[in-house]
């Protein structure tokens, strides 16, 4: 008796599931290119803040003046799990949700670790950067709870 060809085209009928939309939602275009636009100004800004070209009040400079390897290094970091978090999304891959929340949960830990460095809320208050910090997170955090319903309705793979 013949074994059966391991490669031989599946004699079964293989359908999709039709409760789930075929395609990317419009919504992941509009994440995917709000992140990597978020990217690639942070890392200009990186780039410029070590170099010393950043103009920034005198709050910001004394404040910034500070930073050293370890907060270019997580700043780094936290850019690049975004950055794979939204390529994952936008391909729409399962994976996608860990990252996203890992994200999440680096942010606000950089945020309450700035707080306890001098000269935050200083700069923070003078610029009305926590208008600004608190609407980044809740952007952020939305972009972590739409990825999170996208994979419980199976949109992610």
């Amino acid at each position: 008796m013949m074994e059966p060809n391991p490669y031989a085209a599946p004699t079964a009928p293989v359908q999709d599931n039709p409760a789930i939309p075929e395609g990317r939602p419009w919504q992941v275009w509009v994440i995917f290119i709000f992140i990597m636009f978020g990217a690639v100004s942070n890392a200009g800004f990186l780039v410029m803040l070590a170099n010393g070209r950043f103009p920034m009040t005198p709050e910001s400079a004394a404040y910034f003046s500070g930073f050293g390897t370890a907060e270019y290094l997580f700043s780094s970091v936290s850019g690049v799990i975004y950055v794979a978090a939204a390529i994952t999304l936008l391909r729409m891959r399962r994976v996608a949700l860990p990252l996203m929340v890992t994200h999440v949960v680096l942010g606000l830990g950089f945020i309450a670790y700035q707080f306890t460095r001098p000269g935050y809320a200083e700069m923070m208050g003078h610029a009305g950067g926590y208008v600004g910090m608190a609407v980044g997170e809740i952007i952020t955090i939305s972009i972590a709870v739409y990825t999170y319903k996208l994979f419980q309705s199976g949109r992610l793979q």
